[in-house]
């Protein structure tokens, strides 16, 4: 299936309605690129972080209308992972996500993100977001 950029927040609001807020999901996996790597020929490095694309699998338990999803974090700014204990559950009850200047703010949690606060739980900030069934 094709992405789906995230412009607006009539974007924002058709992901949120179509994965029911997040409300009863979970994080299954995650996979981060950076873009920079070391030639196998020369073993020269090319240092720079010029992807910087993180891509997330969520579930939801609601078969209807979507029950799993891959996000795709483009020029990624900042994500903090907490996962939770294995003797808690870590289902999702609902996310936020926000356009905040020119970042878009993924959250594990019915927040009021400030981009300069560290909050617990799990959020993710980037330039470019989309999403996708899978």
């Amino acid at each position: 299936m094709d992405w789906i950029k995230i412009n607006t927040q009539e974007d924002i609001d058709n992901l949120l309605e179509k994965f029911n807020g997040f409300h009863d999901s979970c994080l299954v996996s995650l996979s981060y690129v950076s873009g920079s790597y070391v030639d196998k020929t020369d073993f020269s490095m090319v240092p720079f972080n010029i992807e910087r694309t993180l891509k997330v699998e969520f579930q939801s338990q609601f078969e209807e209308p979507c029950s799993s999803i891959e996000m795709k974090f483009d020029k990624l700014i900042k994500l903090n992972l907490e996962p939770i204990a294995p003797r808690y559950t870590c289902d999702i009850l609902e996310a936020t996500i926000k356009k905040i200047d020119n970042y878009f703010c993924w959250v594990d949690t019915p927040s009021n993100f400030d981009i300069n606060d560290s909050p617990e739980g799990t959020w993710i900030i980037c330039e470019d977001m989309y999403w996708r069934e899978i």
